[in-house]
């Protein structure tokens, strides 16, 4: 029971922090004061700051309280798939969004351009295989997006980064935390096949320069796409 109280008060706790509720080096309500307020104990409440202050949310120090923390200066990767959370209930803004597509190409620029250097012959008929099964199912929205995560995970594992493959993790989540983000950024089967077909010319070309260069061009108008076909519904 207390640890669900806990959970529930480290939510909404983490969302007013980043909805900025508090500005960074502000000082919270103290742990009595959280209690009061949220009707739990004090233990329940640290409890909760703790987590806070794992993700780089707060700070805790004997004798100043509880503070917000510049999130820029203090946060990790962690953090994203808490972003990501809020930003489904609304409270975190696109912009956040528009950060994020600009990481996924960075990353995608990246594996690519390492997937040149490393794939074998059987990366890349793993490659071909899952385009054309992609070619099959345009029409299902589902099995298409489901897809396109496993033509991204293969070519992660031929760009042979174990970093970069657990950054696809967090990107996955992020997709299926806003599903209507993967339907904008695949809304056009044509071009999204047609990526599929150039990614493996240029894995194979094993050119990794052109491989940065030709997948940050092709990857910016989709996004720009997606993004304001989610400005549209906002």
């Amino acid at each position: 029971m207390e640890e669900h109280r806990s959970d529930i008060l480290f939510r909404a706790l983490r969302d007013d922090l980043l909805a900025d509720r508090w500005s960074a080096g502000e000082r919270l309500p103290s742990e009595r004061a959280l209690a009061e307020q949220h009707g739990v104990n004090r233990t329940t409440v640290r409890a909760a700051v703790g987590r806070l202050a794992a993700l780089g949310l707060v700070t805790v120090r004997r004798g100043d309280g509880i503070r917000a923390s510049g999130v820029r200066e203090t946060g990790s990767l962690d953090l994203i798939s808490h972003l990501l959370e809020a930003s489904q209930a609304g409270i975190v803004p696109l912009d956040v969004v528009r950060d994020l597509l600009e990481v996924r190409r960075m990353g995608a620029a990246e594996t690519v351009a390492l997937a040149c250097q490393r794939a074998s012959e059987a990366d890349v008929a793993e490659l071909k295989q899952l385009a054309a099964r992609q070619a099959g199912c345009t029409d299902d929205e589902e099995a298409f997006r489901e897809g396109d995560l496993a033509f991204g995970r293969a070519v992660l594992r031929a760009g042979g980064n174990l970093a970069l493959e657990l950054l696809l993790n967090t990107i996955e989540r992020f997709y299926r935390a806003r599903p209507e983000i993967g339907d904008a950024l695949l809304a056009d089967p044509t071009t999204t096949m047609a990526s599929y077909f150039a990614t493996i010319a240029l894995i194979e070309q094993g050119d990794p320069g052109a491989a940065r260069r030709t997948i940050r061009e092709a990857l910016e108008p989709i996004d720009a796409a997606a993004l304001r076909r989610l400005e549209g519904d906002s």
